[in-house]
Parts: structure tokens; sequence; C-alpha cells
């Protein structure tokens, strides 16, 4: 059977990544710690910039479908 994903990448995968940065450090792999705090500052403004997007969408829905009005209140 042909896997996608190895047991070790779906460990990583279900792991939060201040909880995986903290486990390197007690290992004492301080490149991979600072590799993965590189990459979770990465995905932390492709985050933001999602839920940015989604609230312009959304506003901008509300303000054409109910009027720009209801957006203040």
């Amino acid at each position: 059977m042909n896997l996608i994903f190895a047991p070790q990448e779906l460990k990583n995968l279900a792991t939060p990544c201040p909880d995986r940065i903290i486990e390197q450090i007690r290992e004492g792999h301080i490149d991979a710690a600072a590799s993965l705090t590189r990459d979770m500052a990465g995905s932390r403004i492709r985050l933001h910039d999602f839920f940015a997007d989604t609230c312009t969408v959304l506003w901008s829905f509300a303000g054409e479908r109910f009027g720009e009005p209801c957006l203040e209140e």
C-alpha cells in the first residue's frame, strides 16, 4: 500500500508548531527549531491574509446586499 504521508509526517502535521519547536529545542536541534520558527512565521502571515480577504469579501457582500449603513451597526 502506498501512503501519502509517512507516520512521522502525520505526527508532525497533527502536532502544533510551537510544540514541535519546543521538542526540537529540548532535543538540542537548534537549527531545526529555528527552521520551524521561520515556517510558523510564514504560515501565520498566510493565515492572516486569508482571514483579511475573507472579511473583505463578507463585508462587501453585506454592503451590496443590505446597504452600507448596515456595516456600521
